[in-house]
């Protein structure tokens, strides 16, 4: 008889029952059967008039194959929205099967259906109008590692991070302003905010890495950055160097965040003397660019001291370069050309009535440039060296 007939529900239910009627054994491999034999009607038997183009989609969930339903319903993008709420509900009840090692049905025989890159569509296409709404569709997943990552993907692919993650309001006072993770998964804050500072920064967003590890409190993160920045427009005249001045003022503002012992504590020695060391930088060559020469000389003498200006500091400060972080390492060219300068300056200022003073600066100069070429081999290039021996014999004679 053709069983097409009865209405495919009829006809399913006459199926279903038959399953019941013998061992367990036997039911299960019963419904093996029953899976297979509607599969392979396919959805064109279901839906002849083409009116019905849910009810092989309803077959497929009766006989609990699941997967294969969604995928058929993920196949039209009528029902784009459907599957994804119908994969949710399946899912918080723990009747996917998931492609992940984490499952059991990871066995190349047992369909599988890719919830998580389903949901990360939806909410990257949600939260481009409502990122709210985006991050509620989060937390519904179970698994921590992949709801951290998808957060994190939805804070970096919107950027509110202030609505998201939450922002220091005020400053240097530290006042901080919850965004909605302090409501809904404060125990998991910090890490998220960790995970996309991270990703900011090996993207090369470096200013919102900075904001970020601020954020999470990661102090030695957050200046390790500042530092990397600075050492590439450090020694830029500021008058013709915009990134320059911003990036000194996040400087003023990293030292107000650190100022507390608390905070000073979670940032390692090595990070706190590149730091500061950094600072001097500023300082020493917003002089310079003042063209306030004495006052350079005299500010790298008491508080940079990378440079020696007598033979007594030569050897301590040929030591103390071996320890210097490569951020300050690759502005040191420019330390020793600047230090010269401001020597000759001095001479030139003074050689005329002092005498004396005119004697003190040739002395100093001879030893800043036994000092460059003592470091000559891997510290200088041999165009800076040559610059540096013919500023010295203008001082000399």
């Amino acid at each position: 008889s053709n069983i097409w007939n009865l209405s495919s529900e009829d006809y399913l239910w006459a199926q279903i029952s038959l399953l019941y009627q013998g061992s367990i054994d036997a039911e299960q491999e019963s419904l093996k059967k029953l899976q297979r034999r509607i599969v392979s009607y396919g959805p064109k038997q279901f839906n002849q008039s083409g009116k019905e183009p849910l009810l092989y989609f309803q077959m497929l969930l009766l006989t609990l194959q699941f997967e294969k339903a969604l995928e058929y319903l993920q196949g039209n993008p009528m029902f784009s929205v459907e599957t994804v709420h119908f994969a949710m509900s399946l899912y918080h009840y723990g009747a996917l099967n998931l492609p992940t090692t984490q499952h059991q049905s990871s066995q190349s025989d047992i369909p599988t259906f890719n919830y998580m890159r389903l949901l990360k569509l939806y909410v990257d296409g949600l939260s481009k109008t409502d990122v709210a709404y985006g991050l509620h569709y989060c937390f519904t997943i179970r698994e921590e590692n992949f709801r951290r990552e998808l957060i994190r993907d939805l804070v970096l692919e919107t950027r509110q991070f202030s609505k998201i993650l939450g922002e220091i309001q005020q400053q240097g006072i530290g006042l901080e302003v919850g965004g909605m993770l302090d409501h809904f998964m404060p125990q998991h804050k910090r890490e998220i905010i960790v995970m996309a500072a991270s990703e900011c920064e090996s993207r090369g967003s470096y200013d919102d890495a900075f904001k970020l590890y601020d954020l999470a409190e990661e102090y030695d993160k957050m200046l390790t950055i500042l530092n990397k920045q600075l050492s590439c427009v450090v020694a830029l005249d500021p008058q013709n160097a915009p990134e320059r001045e911003k990036l000194v003022a996040q400087a003023t503002y990293a030292y107000s965040r650190c100022e507390s012992k608390e905070a000073w504590s979670k940032i390692s020695a090595q990070t706190q003397a590149t730091f500061i060391t950094m600072n001097n930088l500023i300082n020493f060559f917003n002089l310079v660019y003042d063209k306030k020469y004495m006052d350079a000389l005299e500010y790298n003498r008491k508080y940079l001291k990378l440079v020696p200006f007598n033979t007594s500091e030569t050897q301590e400060r040929l030591q103390a370069f071996q320890d210097l972080d490569q951020t300050i390492r690759r502005n040191f060219s420019q330390v020793l050309l600047e230090t010269m300068n401001c020597l000759y300056q001095v001479y030139e200022s003074n050689r005329k009535t002092n005498k004396e003073n005119v004697s003190y600066v040739r002395e100093q100069a001879r030893v800043l440039l036994t000092f460059a070429g003592m470091n000559q081999h891997y510290l200088l290039s041999a165009d800076t060296y040559s610059q540096l021996v013919l500023i010295e014999l203008k001082i000399s004679f």
